[in-house]
């Protein structure tokens, strides 16, 4: 499903890329690969009315000051095929960047995925993604902990994921932002 993202800087960009090679190294585990690009989701939703989408991500970005987030941590998703991740702490200018990017496409977008909705979102970054097993977990988990990834990090941008017809994700739009 297509969604609304940020993009991580440089050299989180990176680093996240090189521990999604290492995961597939030594694991296996190349799952995540299907959003080639490291970053948290704000809202992901079956379709978008992406003519008058752009307008309003452009109009969002450009009355929304960069910020910082803190990724600190590992978290788990569980489920037959759990998601390992970072957890991305939910501070205030966090949360209120959230809560307009959903206001403002909630009505430019249909089959939204409740979980990113203000009251249960948990924004995060995805290491593990479709392709890793229960019994793989407490490998990967140990490994991951061992690279004590902590950081503060300056967010700039409001990007569109999009679906290919093969499943993956690309980015067609990425807006700076400016407020």
């Amino acid at each position: 499903m297509p969604g609304l993202v940020s993009i991580l800087p440089q050299p989180y960009f990176d680093r996240i890329t090189a521990l999604w090679g290492e995961l597939e190294a030594h694991f296996g585990i190349k799952g995540v690969n299907i959003t080639p690009l490291p970053h948290f989701s704000y809202q992901v939703a079956e379709s978008y009315a992406e003519q008058a989408l752009f307008p309003a991500l452009e109009e969002l970005a450009a009355h929304t000051r960069p910020f910082e987030v803190i990724a600190r941590g590992i978290g788990v998703f569980e489920g037959e095929s759990p998601v390992v991740y970072i957890r991305v702490l939910r501070r205030p200018h966090l949360l209120r960047t959230h809560l307009h990017v959903w206001q403002r496409v909630l009505p430019l977008s249909s089959g939204q995925n409740v979980l990113y909705s203000p009251p249960l979102w948990r924004p995060h970054i995805t290491f593990a993604y479709q392709d890793l097993s229960n019994a793989q977990l407490p490998a990967v988990l140990r490994f991951l902990r061992s690279k004590h990834f902590d950081c503060t990090m300056k967010i700039d941008n409001l990007a569109y994921f999009s679906e290919l017809p093969n499943g993956e994700y690309q980015v067609t739009h990425q807006f700076t932002l400016q407020g």
